[in-house]
């Protein structure tokens, strides 16, 4: 349990020489026995943790040259002290004050428990087998202990008496995923590779953060031959592993203070996907050492993260000054400046990495990225080109250098980047990338049925790669497959609802193939979800004011629409789309004055032919006639 970062707290430690704890003399009958008790070295110590210390010492200390003081009392300052030294990883003295505990009350299954933590932290399983027994043996049945034990058990080749304990546990605890997880490593062992998946897969199940899990199916889905599978969990590798709770650790981690103790508090919760209780604790590392770099990199990192960019800037530039030979403060500073369009920002932070770290490959992508988007496009290609130099197996790099090339018009080269990366990636998410890019060439061609395949191909590879699925969508709609691309807009919204212009694409698609009402339905469905979206307000009031399917034209729920599209902007578009309403509500005088002004206006905008669009509406409210819709050139707003 690291609850602190090794260059906030250094475990130092020097054994004091005149009167060590437990040393001293007191009253009851198993005092002679007590070991000392090293201290560390203070003067390495963030001041509030060496100020904890020195009191806590102090305090037991004098409780062993108090001849009335208790063994209960003692029993508290040496589980206390042991507890405090434990929170900051100085086992040494941590594990005397526990053993000394244990000395004096060997009823408390809790002594035994923590040394036990200790060893297996310290890598001597052989001491933390013995502890953890005898704390089983005081504590039958406790969760932590049991899994302690059976992790032992499993780690040392004793699967047999693994199993027995995992098992144990699931009777009382069928929820526990670092059971299920044992008992899928120990099937695994055995060759039983079907039933190791499905242990690992119920541990997924319970802890969908344990990403390090994904790891363990793959390679069981290898074994098995199934290499599709093998790969998609292989691609979402994560870094945290299956875990239990443990209520006594957290006691200790309780006990820690400074902002080493918070920085590993909030690093703890970040990786569980806790992120309210990370941000809490970084931001209270930041108000104990405001000029602590570690703390602001890592506030910064975490807000990027949760989207909080304004706040992550700030502290990651106070980061870069704190630290300014640090490349990856400065390099998600510069990242992030990019990701917002301030590239003149961005730039040289970027630049600077490169120039104290050549070999960050980060660094160059997103400096290449920022160069294509500022149209730098021969800068970009040969960053691009010194990534896939450095690893010819960098897919990511040759994608990108192949679309550098391609808005460089270098299509066969571009093309020749794409080909190499689907003739030598196994994971589906790049090979799907490598399918769209080439397909997105093939559209761009005019190749459309070609760019179809690919795209069709890119879906079966990766169901989830929006960009090729609304591409197809669009390429199916111009090819005239109007029910095809209604099925791929269908996909889209079930996927993200709140998109609105797949909506309005899929409505115009259902509108096309007509079935109006259909379309209809998609454009209410989007303002339920949306109720300020402006286009899908605009396009459900002009269907409902003109569209050509008598059953879905409503005028007073055009008009309402209208009405509110035009107090909210007075636009030539709003106002056109009210006189339409107004029409078909039959209030055809006032559409008709409303087009008339709007003629009029459009001329003395110069607006000539918007201004004949409207002209040809107009005569038809003049007759008493509702409008039809007629595209016409684009308004000016």
């Amino acid at each position: 349990m690291k609850l602190l970062l090794a260059a906030l707290v250094v475990p130092a430690l020097a054994s004091i020489g005149s009167a060590p704890l437990g040393a001293a003399p007191g009253t009851g009958a198993g005092l002679e026995a007590l070991e000392p008790v090293p201290e560390a070295r203070f003067e390495v110590m963030e001041p509030a943790v060496r100020e904890q210390l020195r009191k806590a010492r102090a305090e037991l200390e004098a409780l062993q040259r108090n001849q009335a003081a208790s063994e209960a009392d003692l029993v508290r300052g040496f589980g206390l002290l042991g507890r405090l030294y434990h929170a900051y990883d100085l086992f040494t003295p941590a594990g005397a004050c526990y053993r000394n505990a244990a000395r004096l009350d060997p009823r408390d299954f809790r002594w035994p428990y923590y040394l036990g933590v200790l060893h297996r932290l310290d890598g001597r399983d052989g001491e933390a087998l013995a502890a953890f027994t005898t704390a089983s043996k005081l504590r039958p049945n406790h969760l932590p202990i049991m899994l302690h034990l059976a992790g032992l058990h499993l780690g040392n080749g004793r699967n047999q008496e693994a199993a027995r304990l995992y098992e144990q546990v699931l009777a009382s605890h069928p929820g526990s995923a670092a059971a299920h997880l044992g008992l899928g490593r120990i099937s695994s062992v055995s060759g039983d590779h079907a039933a190791a998946i499905s242990r690992f897969e119920k541990a997924l199940e319970l802890q969908p953060e344990a990403g390090r899990t994904h790891y363990l199916l793959g390679q069981e889905y290898r074994r098995l031959g199934d290499l599709e599978l093998a790969s998609e969990h292989l691609a979402q590798i994560g870094s945290v592993g299956v875990g239990f709770f443990e209520p006594l650790l957290l006691e200790v981690q309780r006990l820690a203070v400074g902002a080493g103790a918070a920085l590993g508090r909030g690093g703890d919760a970040q990786m569980l996907g806790l992120y309210d209780i990370a941000l809490r604790e970084y931001r209270r590392a930041v108000a104990e050492v405001p000029a602590n770099a570690a703390a602001r990199f890592a506030l910064g990192s975490l807000l990027v993260a949760v989207g909080s960019l304004d706040e992550a800037i700030e502290h990651l530039r106070e980061a870069v000054r704190l630290d300014p030979d640090h490349p990856q403060p400065r390099f998600l500073l510069g990242h992030v400046l990019f990701q917002q369009g301030r590239f003149a920002e961005a730039e040289p932070e970027l630049e600077r990495v490169l120039e104290s770290d050549p070999g960050h490959r980060e660094a160059r992508m997103s400096l290449a990225a920022l160069l294509a988007s500022t149209q730098r496009f021969e800068e970009s290609i040969s960053l691009y080109r010194a990534v896939v130099e450095a690893d010819p197996g960098d897919h990511d790099g040759r994608l990108n250098l192949g679309k550098a090339l391609v808005m460089m018009a270098n299509t066969e080269e571009g093309l020749a980047e794409f080909d190499a990366v689907l003739a030598e990636a196994t994971d589906h998410a790049t090979l799907a990338l490598a399918h769209y890019n080439r397909a997105v060439v093939e559209a761009w061609q005019g190749a459309r049925e070609s760019a179809v395949s690919s795209l069709d191909t890119a879906l079966e590879l990766d169901s989830e790669l929006m960009d090729a699925r609304v591409l197809v969508a669009r390429l199916l709609a111009v090819l005239g497959r109007l029910e095809a691309a209604a099925r791929q807009y269908d996909e889209i919204l079930a996927r993200d609802p709140a998109n609105w212009s797949a909506r309005l694409a899929g409505s115009g698609v259902l509108a096309a193939a007509g079935r109006m009402a259909e379309a209809r339905a998609r454009l209410e469905e989007g303002l339920a979800v949306d109720p300020e979206s402006r286009p899908l307000a605009l396009t459900l009031a002009r269907m409902l004011a003109c569209g050509a399917d008598a059953r879905v034209r409503d005028g007073a729920a055009a008009l309402a629409l209208a009405e509110k599209l035009f107090a909210a902007e007075r636009s030539l578009e709003n106002a056109e789309t009210l006189g339409m309403a107004l029409a078909q509500a039959g209030r055809f005088d006032q559409a008709a004055q409303l087009q008339e002004e709007l003629a009029a206006e459009s001329r003395r905008r110069g607006r000539a032919a918007w201004a004949e669009h409207l002209d040809r509406n107009l005569e038809r409210y003049r007759r008493g006639q509702t409008c039809r819709i007629d595209p016409g050139p684009a308004p000016a707003r």
